[in-house]
């Protein structure tokens, strides 16, 4: 049973603050911005909607502070991946499902910001002008920006394109291949189970991790059985 109070925990402020923005990911990635309300995020954190107001005047600064406390963090560690995947070794069957490996893992570490970052994408230009209008953070109008460059920044379609020409190179890939076509079909693949990107259909609720793993294994035999030379079947 949750106990509501507006009494300050033994959590420190900050802490406070920050666990408040974890229970408002939570709650935002189920509901969507528009439908959570402050006190469903006060309900999620087990405190007073009295005392939630003491940290956040709107929900609109509950979002900003999300961007703020966990945006870059996301976007860093889908660079991280970007860059993994220029340095793998341009063979298919051995990559492939590391590649892949790699990729749930950072979703399932994402996955909250993630699924909200999908209901959100059309409207978060419209969400940080209403932010810097409402708010009085100074570098919200930067913030904003960078947000929104980074995003177009995470090139993980260049990387992949560049990591199956690679492979056909190596004679991993068979020669009539295009490798942006090649990697489209992949991304899709990879991504079809996930909430991520604009470019894909974002899902309701995070599949089961099991479900996760026995679809991208079978995908990806499917995938490479269609992109490897006779060869090397």
């Amino acid at each position: 049973m949750i106990v509501m109070t507006d009494e300050p925990s033994k959590l420190k402020k900050d802490q406070r603050r920050e666990s408040i923005l974890n229970s408002a990911i939570k709650v935002m990635s189920e509901k969507g911005f528009e439908a959570t309300t402050m006190r469903e995020i006060a309900k999620e954190e087990g405190i007073s909607e009295t005392l939630l107001y003491r940290f956040f005047k709107n929900k609109l600064e509950v979002l900003f502070g999300i961007m703020q406390s966990k945006m870059i963090e996301t976007m860093h560690s889908f660079e991280e991946f970007v860059e993994t995947t220029k340095v793998m070794i341009p063979d298919p069957r051995t990559s492939l499902p590391l590649i892949c490996k790699l990729m749930k893992n950072k979703f399932k570490e994402n996955k909250e910001l993630i699924t909200l970052l999908s209901k959100e994408r059309h409207k978060l230009r419209e969400h940080f002008k209403e932010m810097r209008m409402s708010t009085h953070h100074e570098g919200m109008p930067r913030f904003g920006k960078i947000i929104m460059e980074k995003m177009k920044g995470l090139q993980i379609e260049d990387a992949l394109v560049e990591y199956f020409d690679r492979c056909k190179k190596a004679g991993n890939l068979k020669e009539e291949l295009n490798t942006k076509s090649v990697t489209k079909i992949f991304l899709n693949l990879i991504f079809s189970p996930f909430p991520l990107l604009p470019m894909m259909n974002p899902m309701k609720q995070f599949p089961d991790e099991s479900m996760i793993d026995d679809l991208l294994e079978t995908q990806i035999q499917i995938f490479l059985y269609g992109i490897l030379p006779d060869e090397k079947k």
